[in-house]
């Protein structure tokens, strides 16, 4: 199932819960470590690892890759992979991708602005922490679109479309490096503050890279999806809600664009109510005091709160921000979210009449 059909291929995927299936760990994302990696393959394969290559090591037949991560991560950002004609080009001093030599050229077209991403972010948010980023393009079986596995983020073949048209997923993987692997959600009942939050800076990269109109058609395109998933489960259910109760359920159960689109929508509430420099002032507090750490949304609630205090010295003002937050309902109302956003050229225009978008796509 490789594109060189030659070697055999392996790699991991930990989210949520599968991290316990291939080393012992805390499976929680409320435990965060460091790791040192030491992956032995033969030699015609290559070895990567969610980390910082420190050396390589030749024995006869075979060859040893060490890797270390310094920063603390969860247990389900661990990741490894190995494979056969593996090639690696540099897109620019500290992003690059792997891929199978068949598909190499494309990927590195495909993927050339990864650098601007990463750039645009951290002028939004804060440094980039991680000190290299490299995207590894698997085989066709890989699963999912994404996964922000840091300092190597996975990615499905099928975003080499040949026109950059769907490299949004690359700026949402690098997002989470923010987002989701600087400062993650303590449990997965909170897993909306790793997706809605990192869903809310993809669409502000595309958004300052081109423009309101970008985002708002991205916006509205997912919120169509969140439609699709809330009439899935039922308005009623409790997995529509952004603190899904899972009990003994395994994560995955409830896994829906709940978290990534309902999410999105609170995020751009809350910055309807304070405006953009306001929004982009906290997100920066809330990143700077809790990187490193696993949280849940009432330490975001907590960070919102204060900083519309300082932001607004005007009691009355602030007052009037904070109260206006239903946040009983936003995070454990099922269903759609209590307030519609318009996502039309007019940014942040809200109201309060739950309706469908129409979406009409014209040749």
């Amino acid at each position: 199932m490789t594109f060189g059909k030659k070697y055999p291929y392996v790699y991991t995927h930990a989210e949520a819960i599968h991290a316990r299936s291939f080393y012992p760990c805390m499976d929680t994302p409320f435990a965060k470590f460091t790791v040192k990696a030491l992956l032995t393959v033969s030699k015609e394969f290559v070895a990567l690892f969610g980390g910082i290559k420190l050396s390589e090591v030749d024995n006869v037949n075979t060859k040893t890759y060490i890797y270390e991560q310094t920063i603390p991560i969860p247990s389900y950002l661990v990741a490894i992979a190995a494979g056969g004609e593996l090639e690696y080009r540099k897109l620019g001093d500290r992003t690059g991708v792997w891929a199978e030599k068949a598909i190499i050229d494309a990927a590195a077209e495909e993927f050339s602005g990864t650098e601007t991403f990463i750039a645009t972010a951290e002028g939004y948010l804060t440094p980039y922490e991680w000190k290299e980023y490299n995207i590894l393009v698997l085989p066709p079986g890989f699963p999912m679109g994404g996964m922000e596995n840091p300092n190597l983020t996975f990615a499905t073949p099928s975003l080499l479309a040949g026109d950059k048209s769907l490299v949004n997923v690359i700026a949402h993987e690098i997002a989470h490096s923010w987002t989701g692997n600087l400062v993650t959600n303590k449990n997965w009942q909170n897993f909306w503050l790793n997706e809605g939050f990192t869903v809310f800076t993809e669409r502000k990269i595309s958004q300052l890279l081109n423009d309101i109109d970008m985002a708002n058609l991205q916006a509205a395109v997912g919120y169509k999806d969140l439609l699709t998933d809330i009439k899935k489960y039922g308005d009623k259910s409790n997995y529509t809600s952004l603190f899904p109760l899972l009990g003994s359920a395994d994560p995955d159960d409830a896994f829906s664009t709940v978290p990534y689109e309902k999410g999105y929508n609170f995020c751009r509430y809350l910055e309807s109510l304070v405006g953009e420099a306001n929004y982009q002032t906290i997100l920066k507090a809330y990143i700077t005091k809790y990187r490193l750490q696993s949280v849940d949304y009432l330490l975001w609630k907590d960070m919102f709160e204060t900083q519309v205090r300082v932001l607004f010295p005007d009691q009355g003002a602030a007052d009037a921000i904070i109260n206006a937050v239903d946040w009983q309902t936003w995070i454990f109302g099922p269903g759609l979210p209590p307030v519609k956003i318009e996502f039309s050229k007019n940014y942040s225009k809200i109201n309060n009449n739950i309706h469908y978008i129409q979406i009409n796509l014209i040749n």
